[in-house]
C-alpha cells in the first residue's frame, strides 16, 4: 500500500494518521507517548484487544464486535477502531463505548454489525489522550468472514445445488491483476459441473475490459467481473456480420442489415445463430439498444418483411413455430418493444428512419392481427404464451399435438405484448403527426388494458392468469407466468395494488423465480421447471418499479450466481438447484434442461439491465436518460461493503459518455430496506432529483452524474418463497383428469371422468368458463342447472387441486372441453354433399375420408348454403388435414377468411380460421372457430377463401421446407365443414 511506504507502522495507523494532522505531525517528527510527559490522567497502556466472534467462527449473519482496555480507569477520552474490509485500499473509522471495567482497566467495545462474506477485517485501535495504538505490533489485528452456504461475496461465491443429485458446493472465486486500472483483467473460476455440450468447457475465464468501455466498479470484484462478463459476450461473442441456420438459405451465412454503411446484428446465441424476432426484442429492450443502437436497429430490421411480389406492405416476422407458425402464435409483437427501445438512443436521419420502418411493419402487423386474432367477445388476443412455446411444455398434455387449442389460447404475456404495439404506434403516429391513427390507436390499447385487467386477473389469488386455454373453455386457469406479471407491471397495466400483489405472491424457490407456476409432472426442463434469467430481469424491473427490496435481492443474487457458476450468461437453469446441467437419478422427466445455450441474447442483455436498470436505475424516454437507484440495504451492506460509492463508467448515449458515481449511506448492517435518491448533480451542479439529461444538457462530450443516496426508511417488504420440504407437490401440478363424457340423463347432463392416476385431489367442474362445482371427491357429477341443454351448448372441462397440509393448494390444467350437442344444433357439410368447390377444385379419398385435396391456392373458394332454423350465435369450423410441416414448426399453419353473404349477395360477416400443422396426413382436425350471429330462416352462403399465413413473406424465401424456396404454402386437405349453434 502506497500509504505504507511513507508511514513505517500498521495501515490502520497510517490511514488514521493522514485524516488527523496532529497526530500526522507527530508521527512525521517520530514522536511517541514514551517521549510525552505522562500524567495521571493520561492514557498509559492499550492492550487485550480481540474480534468476537473469534477468527474461524465469524459469519456473514454475525454481529462483529471489536473490543479492548485502556489503563488506567476513566483515562482515555475517546477510543476509536480502524478498519479495512478492502485489505486496506479503504479505511473505516467508529468510535468504541465503554463496556465496564476489568480490574483497573477500562474495556471498551463497538459493534461493526454484520460484515461480507469472504472478506478479511484488518483492524487497529485507538486511545486518546495522547495518542496510543494498538496494532498488533504493527501488522495490524486481522480475521476473516466465513464463506457460509449461498453467500455471495466481494471475491467469492457458493451455492449448494445438491437437489436429488449432488452433495456439495460449487464455487466461484474471481482474482484482479490490475485492480487500479480503467481497464482490469479479471480470471474467473468456477467448480460447479457444468454441460458436456458447452462450447467453453474451461473452468476459469478471462475477462480484458476496453479502455473507455462501460465498466463498473462497486468495492467488489466478483460483482464488477460479471457485468464485464456479459459485455463481452455482447461484442465478442454475439455481435456477428452475418448469421445462420440450417433451415434457411441451404444453411449457407446470410449477411446481417447495413445502417447508415454500418453492417452487423447480433445472433441469438452459441447455440441459436440466427435472429429470432422475440429474442432479439427482449434483449435489445432489456439493455442492448443502448449499448450498441445501430446494430440493434440493423436485428431488428432482420425481422420485418414485405410479402412476396408485392413491396410497400411490411410486417413483423413471425418465426417458425408451433403448428406451423403464425396465426397460431402471435407474440411477433414483441418486436415493437425493442423498437421503442432502439428509438432512444438513435438521432438525427438515422432515427427518422429506422421510426418510419418500424412505423410501418407496426401497423400492418396491427391491422392484420385485429383480423385474424382480435376476439371481440373478450377484447383479448388469441395466440400462445409469448417465449412460452413449447406446447407441452406449459400447456395442457391434450395441446401436444393438436395446437389449434393454443392458438385459440388467450394468454396474458402476448396479449400485454399486443398492449406494447398498440401503444408504441400510437405515439409513433402523434410523433409524425397522424392525430387520427393515433387516437383509434390508443383507444384499442386502453380497452386491452381494461380487458385484460377484466378477464385475466384473478381477485382472490392475487395474480393475473397465465391464459383462457380454448374457445370452449374460456376460464381464467389458476397457473401463472413470471414474463406476462412482470411486463404487467412494468407496462402499467397492473396499477399500484395489482403491483404489491404480484411482487409479493408470485411463487420463488431458494434459487430464484419459475418462468412458470406451478410445474407440470412428467414433462422435461426447459421452460417447465426452469429459471430464465431474461425473465428473471423483466421481474427485478418490476420489482424495482414496486419497491419491494425483497424480490429484488433474490432475483439479483439468481443472476449473480448462474452466470458466475457457469461462467457464462446461460439460457437457463433448473428452477431449484439453479443448476444448467441438473441430473435427477430418480427421474429422467427431472434432468435437464434439454437446450441451454451459453451467451443466450436475452440472458446477456438481462444482466446487464440488472445493472443497469437496478442498481444505477436508468430510466429512458425519447428525450431524455436519468438515473435512480435502487439500491437495497443488502447489496450496500453485502455486497457493496467496503465503497463508500459505486460507479457505473463509460455508458454511451447519443454521442455522448456518461459517467454516473452513486453515493451510499453509511453501512448499517440491515438486509431489509432500500435508498431513495437525496440529491444529483450534473458536471458539478446540483439539480431536480428527478431531471432528465438529453443530449444537449451540456456542451461538454462527458455527462458526470452524482448521486446521493439517503434511507429510505419503508416499511419491510415480502415475497413468497416455496420451501422444499419433501413434497413434490408443493412445487407440480396434479395430472389434468381425462376422458371427460358429458351424457343426458333424467333432463340433466351428467359429467364423468378420470382422475388421471391423481389421488389426494379434489376436481372443480367448469361450464362454459365458470366454475359450477367444486371440491368434488368423486368423478361423476349431475348438473343441476342444466336443464337449458337445448337452447344454449354446454361445454364442461375439470381441473383437479391437490389437498393436504404443508401449503399444498397447486391446481392442474383443465382437461379438454366436452360440449353436448343436442338435436338439431351441428349441421355438418362434406366434401361434395353440401360443401362445395366454385372452381372445380380436385378431390381425393385417401387418408380415411372424401376431402378437397390439396386445397386452397390464393383464388380457391369453398362454399356452403345454410338456413338456420334458429336465430342465435353460430360457430364455423372446417375439418381439415395439413401436414406440410411438423407440428413444432413450420411456417405453413393454413389461414382462411369465412365470409357470411346473404341472400341479396351482400358480405354481412366475417371471420378468419386457421388450420395448423398435424402430425401426418392421416390425422384429421378441426379448424378454430369463425363466429357469427345468424337470424333464423334466412339463408345464407358460408364461403372459405384465401387470407395469407407467414410464408407469404419474402424473409421465407430462402426457407428449405415447405412454404419457403418453393412458394408460399397456405393450403390443405379439407373435409368438410361443420356449423355448430352456440346459443
Amino acid at each position: 500500500m502506497e500509504m505504507n511506504r511513507l508511514f513505517p507502522w500498521s495501515g490502520a495507523v497510517a490511514a488514521a494518521a493522514c485524516r488527523l494532522s496532529t497526530v500526522c505531525l507527530a508521527l512525521v517528527l517520530g514522536c511517541s507517548a514514551r517521549d510525552a510527559d505522562v500524567r495521571a490522567a493520561d492514557v498509559q497502556w492499550i492492550g487485550n484487544s480481540s474480534i468476537f466472534p473469534a477468527n474461524g467462527s465469524i459469519t456473514s449473519s454475525s454481529d462483529v464486535w471489536l473490543n479492548t482496555e485502556t489503563y488506567p480507569l476513566n483515562s482515555a477520552a475517546s477510543v476509536r477502531a480502524v478498519y479495512s474490509l478492502d485489505e486496506g485500499a479503504n479505511w473505516l473509522t467508529v468510535a468504541m463505548t465503554k463496556d465496564g471495567v476489568s480490574g483497573n482497566n477500562d474495556k471498551w467495545h463497538v459493534n461493526l454489525g454484520r460484515l461480507p462474506c469472504g472478506s478479511r477485517i484488518r483492524y487497529a485501535i485507538e486511545a486518546t489522550n495522547p495518542s496510543k495504538w494498538d496494532n498488533n505490533g504493527g501488522s495490524d489485528y486481522a480475521a476473516s468472514v466465513n464463506v457460509a452456504d449461498g453467500d455471495i461475496c466481494p471475491t467469492t461465491l457458493n451455492w449448494v445445488s445438491n437437489y436429488g443429485f449432488k452433495n456439495g458446493k460449487d464455487t466461484v472465486s474471481v482474482t484482479v491483476s490490475n485492480p487500479n486500472t480503467d481497464a482490469r483483467t479479471y480470471v474467473l473460476s468456477s467448480d460447479a459441473v457444468r454441460r458436456s455440450d458447452v462450447e467453453n468447457k474451461a473452468t476459469t475465464r478471462t475477462l480484458n475490459e476496453t479502455l473507455g468501455k462501460p465498466v463498473v466498479r462497486t468495492g467488489n470484484p466478483l460483482f464488477d467481473s460479471l457485468f464485464a462478463l456479459a459485455y463481452d459476450e455482447m461484442v465478442n461473442t454475439l455481435s456477428v456480420s452475418q448469421i445462420g441456420d440450417g433451415a434457411y438459405n441451404g444453411g449457407k451465412p446470410i449477411a446481417c442489415p447495413k445502417d447508415g454503411g454500418s453492417g452487423g446484428c447480433f445472433k441469438t446465441g452459441v447455440k441459436w445463430s440466427y435472429v429470432w424476432t422475440r429474442d432479439s426484442a427482449y434483449a435489445i429492450d432489456l439493455s442492448l439498444a443502448q449499448m450498441d443502437p445501430v446494430r440493434s436497429a440493423n436485428t431488428l430490421k432482420f425481422k420485418i418483411s414485405d410479402r412476396r411480389g408485392n413491396p410497400g406492405r411490411p410486417e413483423i416476422v413471425q418465426d417458425t413455430g408451433s403448428g406451423g407458425s403464425w396465426p397460431v402464435s402471435t407474440d411477433r409483437v414483441v418486436w415493437a418493444r425493442g423498437a421503442w427501445e432502439v428509438l432512444k438512443y438513435l438521432s438525427g436521419d438515422q432515427r427518422t428512419q429506422f421510426r418510419d420502418a418500424a412505423y410501418a411493419a407496426m401497423v400492418n402487423t396491427i391491422e392484420n392481427d385485429r383480423i385474424a386474432v382480435y376476439d371481440a367477445g373478450t377484447g383479448l388476443y388469441a395466440g400462445e404464451q409469448s417465449f412460452l412455446d413449447w406446447r407441452e411444455q406449459t400447456y395442457p398434455s391434450w395441446t401436444a399435438s393438436n395446437v389449434v387449442h393454443i392458438g385459440m389460447s388467450k394468454t396474458l404475456s402476448t396479449n400485454v405484448n399486443h398492449w406494447m404495439i398498440l401503444d408504441v404506434a400510437a405515439r409513433l403516429a402523434a410523433e409524425k403527426g397522424d392525430t387520427a391513427t393515433s387516437t383509434r390507436y390508443r383507444g384499442w390499447a386502453d380497452a386491452l388494458k381494461a380487458a385484460l385487467n377484466d378477464h385475466l386477473w384473478l381477485s382472490q389469488v392475487g395474480l393475473y392468469s397465465t391464459m383462457k386455454t380454448t374457445e370452449l373453455d374460456p376460464s381464467s386457469v389458476q397457473r401463472y407466468e413470471l414474463v406476462g406479471e412482470a411486463l404487467a407491471v412494468s407496462d402499467g397495466i397492473a396499477d399500484a395494488a395489482r403491483t404489491a400483489s404480484i411482487l409479493q405472491t408470485y411463487p420463488h424457490t431458494v434459487a430464484g423465480a419459475p418462468v412458470v407456476w406451478p410445474q407440470i409432472r412428467d414433462t422435461p426442463i426447459y421452460h417447465n421447471q426452469a429459471i430464465w434469467p431474461f425473465a428473471s430481469a423483466y421481474w427485478l424491473r418490476a420489482a424495482v418499479l414496486g419497491k419491494n427490496d425483497a424480490v429484488v435481492n433474490h432475483n439479483l443474487k439468481t443472476l449473480i450466481r448462474g452466470a458466475g457458476l457457469n461462467l457464462s450468461n446461460m439460457e437457463n437453469f433448473q428452477f431449484i438447484s439453479l443448476s444448467g446441467n441438473h441430473q435427477d437419478q430418480d427421474n429422467g422427466n427431472r434432468a435437464g434442461p434439454v437446450i441451454n445455450s451459453e451467451a443466450q441474447l436475452w440472458s446477456v442483455g438481462g444482466y446487464m439491465s440488472s445493472v443497469l436498470d437496478v442498481v444505477f436505475g436508468r430510466q429512458a424516454t425519447q428525450t431524455g436518460l436519468r438515473f435512480q437507484p435502487f439500491v437495497t440495504k443488502y447489496m450496500r451492506n453485502t455486497l457493496f461493503p467496503a465503497a463508500n460509492s459505486i460507479h457505473l463508467k463509460n455508458l454511451p448515449y447519443k454521442g455522448k459518455t456518461l459517467n454516473v458515481e452513486v453515493l451510499l449511506p453509511a453501512r448499517d448492517g440491515a438486509s431489509n430496506g432500500y435508498y431513495n435518491v437525496a440529491s444529483v448533480k450534473l458536471n458539478g451542479a446540483l439539480v431536480a432529483n428527478d431531471t432528465y439529461f438529453t443530449a444537449s444538457s451540456s456542451a461538454s462530450d462527458t455527462y458526470n452524474v452524482q448521486i446521493q443516496l439517503a434511507d429510505a426508511n419503508a416499511p419491510r417488504t415480502t415475497m413468497t418463497v416455496v420451501e422444499d420440504t419433501g413434497d413434490y407437490r408443493r412445487f407440480w401440478a396434479p395430472r389434468e383428469p381425462t376422458g371427460v363424457s358429458v351424457t343426458l340423463s333424467g333432463g340433466l347432463l351428467s359429467i364423468g371422468f378420470s382422475p388421471n392416476g391423481e389421488t389426494g385431489v379434489v376436481h372443480h367442474i367448469y361450464r362454459n368458463g365458470t366454475r359450477v362445482a367444486s371440491n368434488l371427491t368423486t368423478t361423476r357429477w349431475t348438473d343441476p342447472t342444466s336443464t337449458n341443454y337445448a337452447s344454449k351448448t354446454l361445454c364442461y372441462s375439470v381441473e383437479s387441486q391437490y389437498t393436504g397440509g404443508d401449503g399444498v393448494a397447486n391446481l392442474s390444467h383443465h382437461s379438454d372441453p366436452v360440449c353436448y350437442w343436442h338435436t338439431g344444433t351441428a349441421t355438418f357439410f362434406n366434401t361434395g354433399a353440401g360443401l362445395n368447390s366454385l372452381d372445380g377444385a380436385s378431390t381425393a379419398t385417401d387418408h380415411g375420408r372424401p376431402h378437397f385435396n390439396d386445397w386452397g391456392t390464393a383464388n380457391q373458394v369453398l362454399e356452403a348454403a345454410f338456413t338456420p332454423g334458429l336465430t342465435g350465435s353460430y360457430a364455423v369450423q372446417l375439418v381439415y388435414g395439413n401436414a406440410f410441416g411438423p407440428v413444432n414448426s413450420g411456417v405453413t399453419a393454413a389461414v382462411k377468411r369465412i365470409e357470411v353473404v346473404n341472400a341479396a349477395g351482400q358480405v354481412v360477416a366475417s371471420d378468419v380460421v386457421m388450420m395448423p400443422q398435424l402430425s401426418n396426413w392421416d390425422v384429421w382436425g378441426d379448424s378454430s372457430f369463425a363466429r357469427f350471429s345468424l337470424t333464423g330462416g334466412a339463408t345464407y352462403k358460408i364461403r372459405v377463401k384465401d387470407f395469407y399465413n407467414m410464408s407469404y413473406l419474402e424473409s421465407n424465401a430462402t426457407y428449405g421446407g415447405a412454404g419457403g424456396s418453393g412458394g408460399p404454402v397456405n393450403r390443405a386437405n379439407v373435409s368438410g365443414m361443420k356449423l355448430l349453434r352456440m346459443e
